[in-house]
Order: C-alpha cells, then sequence, then structure tokens
C-alpha cells in the first residue's frame, strides 16, 4: 500500500515539475491553430478574438473567485475592486505593466494572427503559421537580453542569424511562389507580428511575476483588460459593417466546439499554466519548450486538415527550428 502511495506521490511530482508543466503547455498551444483554422470558417477575426478573450474572461473570474484568498491574500468578506487593486496591482507597480501585457498578449496578437490566417494560403494556413513564429523564442531571448539582463552569448546571435532569413522566406513565400505584395506575404507579416507581440508580452509578465504579482490574478485581469481594448474596435467594425454579431449565431457545431475550446483549453487554462512556468523559470530558459511549439499544428494541418509544404517552405521551417535550437546551447 505504501509503495502505491509513493509511486503515485512521484507522479504527480512529476506532473507537476516544470519541464511537465511546460510541455502540456506547448502541446495545448501547438493546437490552436488548428482550432483557429476551424472556427474562422464561421467566424470572423475580430468576433473570434473577441467571443475568445470574453469567454476567456468569464472562466477566469470564476476560477479566480474560486481561488480568492490564495491569489490576493484577502479575505472571501472584503472583496471589492478597489482592495485587488491596492493589493496585488497598484501596491506592486503592476497597473502599467499589465497595460502593456493586455496590449501585447490579447489584443494585438489575437487580432492579428486571426486576420493574418484569413489570408494565407488556404492549403497550408496552420503550418506556416505556426513555422513563421516559430522565430518567437529567438526574440524573446534578445529582449531578454536588453531589458531583463539575462545572458547572451554568441549562440543566441548566431540563432538570430540563422532564423530570421529563414522568417523572411516563409513570410513573402506562397504556393505559386514569392510574392512580395500578395495576401499571402501581408497575412504572413500579420503572423510574425504575433510573434513579436508575445514575445514583448513575455517581458511584461516576467516583469510582473518578479515583482510578486500572482499567476492566476495576472491571467484573469489581463484577459480582462484585453477584452476591454477590443470591444471598441468590435463596434467600430460592426457599425461600417465588416463584421456582424449574427455571424455568431449561424455557427456550425465544428466551429462552436473550436471557439470554446480556444477560450478556456488555450486562452485561459494554457496561459495560467505557462504563467507558473515563467514564474519559476528565466525568460530565456523557458523559450526553449517552444521550440517545440511549431511541430504539433504542422503534424495536425497535415493529418487533420490535408495542408502540405513544399520543399522551400520545409527547408526555412527547418532552419528556424535549427536557429531557435542553436540559441538554446549554453557557453
Amino acid at each position: 500500500m505504501s509503495s502505491a502511495r509513493g509511486t503515485m506521490g512521484r507522479i504527480i511530482r512529476t506532473l507537476r515539475s516544470t519541464p511537465a508543466m511546460a510541455l502540456f503547455t506547448m502541446m495545448l498551444f501547438g493546437t490552436a491553430l488548428f482550432g483557429m483554422v476551424v472556427a474562422l470558417e464561421d467566424v470572423p477575426p475580430v468576433l473570434l478574438a473577441t467571443t475568445r478573450s470574453s469567454l476567456a474572461s468569464v472562466f477566469l473570474v470564476g476560477l479566480l473567485m474560486i481561488f480568492w484568498e490564495r491569489a490576493t491574500g484577502i479575505p472571501r468578506g472584503n472583496i471589492t475592486f478597489k482592495r485587488v487593486v491596492t493589493a496585488d496591482l497598484k501596491g506592486k507597480g503592476l497597473i502599467w505593466i499589465i497595460l502593456g501585457f493586455a496590449l501585447f498578449s490579447t489584443l494585438l496578437p489575437n487580432i492579428m494572427q486571426n486576420v493574418g490566417i484569413t489570408l494565407m494560403d488556404p492549403g497550408s494556413t496552420s503550418s506556416l503559421s505556426s513555422l513563421i513564429q516559430g522565430i518567437g523564442p529567438v526574440l524573446t531571448i534578445f529582449l531578454a537580453a536588453l531589458i531583463l539582463r539575462e545572458h547572451l552569448d554568441k549562440w543566441k546571435v548566431l540563432g538570430l542569424v540563422i532564423t530570421l532569413p529563414a522568417t523572411l522566406i516563409l513570410t513573402t513565400y506562397g504556393s505559386s511562389g514569392f510574392q512580395l505584395t500578395s495576401d499571402t506575404t501581408i497575412g504572413g507579416l500579420l503572423n510574425l507580428g504575433t510573434a513579436i507581440s508575445y514575445s514583448i508580452s513575455a517581458i511584461f509578465l516576467k516583469i510582473a511575476l518578479n515583482r510578486g504579482g500572482n499567476p492566476i490574478l495576472l491571467v484573469a485581469v489581463n484577459m480582462i483588460i484585453g477584452t476591454i481594448l477590443i470591444i471598441p474596435i468590435q463596434i467600430i467594425l460592426i457599425s461600417i459593417g465588416w463584421e456582424s454579431p449574427a455571424d455568431i449565431l449561424h455557427i456550425s457545431l465544428p466551429s462552436l466546439l473550436a471557439v470554446i475550446y480556444l477560450s478556456i483549453s488555450i486562452s485561459a487554462i494554457a496561459s495560467f499554466i505557462w504563467y507558473l512556468v515563467l514564474q519559476r523559470e528565466k525568460v530565456s530558459k523557458a523559450t526553449f519548450y517552444i521550440f517545440l511549439l511549431p511541430a504539433f499544428p504542422v503534424i495536425l494541418g497535415y493529418l487533420l486538415l490535408g495542408e502540405r509544404l513544399d520543399i522551400i517552405q520545409v527547408s526555412a521551417g527547418l532552419s528556424i527550428l535549427l536557429g531557435v535550437f542553436i540559441s538554446q546551447r549554453k557557453g
């Protein structure tokens, strides 16, 4: 009996370990692009971003209420918005950090990525998007060195030198060859902008965590503020007739399930677990796990969406992965 308990205890400790949490998070994040491709078949890009962040906010607020005292240190009977702001945000100098984080982790990437996906070559959308965003870890490493003063060595520089040209190729190359002014290129640039935005958001997040911000409170407040920032853009698009809330009423079951999955599993659960990983690790070390991220959308795109990549796209994608791998070497 004691042996079984010991084995179960070891399994639980392993599942709670930083590597296991990071790998699980990458698996979830890796399925996000597949979910976006499915959801965008019925839901306009910005409406998807608005719906996704709104549902995630509701879920996270419920989660926060359950773990309220652990997250804020405030007794349940004293719950007020003012106490939250004073206790864990304003008191730790996190107000402007959270605003910047919400801008670069929720508002900008959600809109850029969704619009970018709709413009890219439908025969390889999720695969190409994931490979272009594969440059994110290298960008994050450089930002961590510049802003957080984390160590930067020759391997990280070499990684950037390798990944930048490969990313440029994937951004401008479509099924008809290099197309500098096509929708595919614009979509690629928006996905590249998504990678840059997420890299910047990782720095904001690490600063907030270093100042004592609680992960579950940070992810909830970030999502709420991000939703507030998206809503005015959504109202403008509706008012000029570019998008309509009625589109969500005619959504197919696969798209509906994809929206729910993106909202709860990706925007809420995966983000929270990733915040825990960053709380424990340096940004430059945690980005190693993102190296694994592009593999999941490519595999899912091939198996479930019938996506195909030609030799140039595969070579460029492998170059990005190689660059990220090299950038993680020590010494």
